[in-house]
């Protein structure tokens, strides 16, 4: 499970590498942290982030 967490955080931070221009880069800068808070958010509430500290 753990290991699901950290591939779904890293694609996440992979598309907001691919952004092609500076305006869209802003625009999946935006996407990307709210999904990452989604997903720490998640990690949190089912003790994954637990192992990490």
């Amino acid at each position: 499970m753990f290991k699901w967490f950290i591939k779904k955080n890293l694609m996440i931070i992979r598309e907001l590498i691919s952004s092609h221009n500076e305006q869209t880069l802003l625009l999946n800068m935006e996407k990307s942290k709210e999904k990452l808070q989604e997903s720490i958010l998640w990690g949190v509430e089912n003790g994954e982030l637990l192992m990490v500290f």
